[in-house]
């Protein structure tokens, strides 16, 4: 069950037809849903400052879903979902040793994927207590 301050997902998806219907799925389940054809799209929008969870393409012309990922790495954590349509072993493990919560494969069954976004979710809200956390107690010392 998707809570209210739930983070919002940022879908990135070179294929209109695939962002459609996983927005139309992801909405349906509560979610709070903005999409994009690039990454390069999706660089280019702020993001809200809070807890965010990103469901990404693996592949795509351009800037690839892992490129898209090490450019985030300089950022902060974002906590990420990949889809892929190919069965790329290399960049799954790639993808989850640099911190992917998951990898799926498409076409994607609608339960394993609300239950990745749901641990996504949990591991976002974790992380932002965490460092503010740390923050709290940096500013103390």
């Amino acid at each position: 069950m998707v809570a209210a301050e739930t983070p919002p997902v940022f879908l990135v998806d070179d294929d209109p037809s695939m962002r459609k219907s996983l927005t139309r799925l992801l909405n349906g389940a509560g979610w709070e849903v903005e999409s994009f054809a690039s990454g390069q799209e999706f660089l280019a929008q702020p993001r809200p400052d809070r807890p965010s969870c990103l469901l990404l393409d693996g592949r795509m012309p351009g800037l690839t879903g892992p490129d898209l990922q090490d450019a985030l790495a300089q950022g902060g954590r974002l906590s990420i979902v990949f889809l892929t349509g190919y069965g790329d072993v290399r960049m799954g493990v790639r993808s989850m040793k640099d911190g992917a919560v998951d990898v799926l494969t498409k076409p994607v069954n609608q339960e394993e994927l609300l239950d990745a976004m749901e641990r996504t979710v949990a591991i976002a809200l974790r992380d932002r207590r965490e460092q503010a956390r740390v923050k709290e107690i940096r500013d103390r010392i």
